[in-house]
């Protein structure tokens, strides 16, 4: 069972998580559960421990139940990570489209090209 600072430690994190995955700024998230930025700010830095009525609102707010507040998370990839690879794979993805269609239109122009000696001689 987690001690005290563990479950600070991640209560803290997964508010942080949860915030920036809805793109939420301290003070969105602040007034959504009507507390002041400060008091989040201290709630995700580990300084302080928000009153039940507190964890409801903040979890409401962010659309959890209370209970995934204090789950200890498995390594988790950061939403910078998701958002890097989903642009690389987009990437990826547009580079393929364009070299299918260069040859495409290659080997289009190919067939003309031979159509067009065939019939001219």
């Amino acid at each position: 069972m987690a001690d005290g600072e563990e479950l600070r430690s991640i209560l803290s994190m997964n508010i942080k998580q949860l915030r920036s995955r809805l793109g939420f700024s301290q003070a969105v998230l602040a007034e959504k559960t009507g507390i002041s930025i400060t008091f989040l700010s201290a709630i995700e830095r580990e300084k302080k421990w928000p009153y039940p009525e507190t964890l409801t609102s903040l979890a409401g707010a962010l659309g959890v139940g209370v209970h995934e507040l204090f789950k200890k998370k498995e390594e988790t990839v950061s939403n910078e990570v998701i958002v890097a690879i989903s642009k690389c794979l987009d990437d990826v993805s547009l580079s393929i489209r364009q070299n299918i269609n260069r040859a495409i239109l290659q080997s289009i122009e190919n067939i003309r090209e031979y159509y067009t000696r065939e019939i001219g001689e």
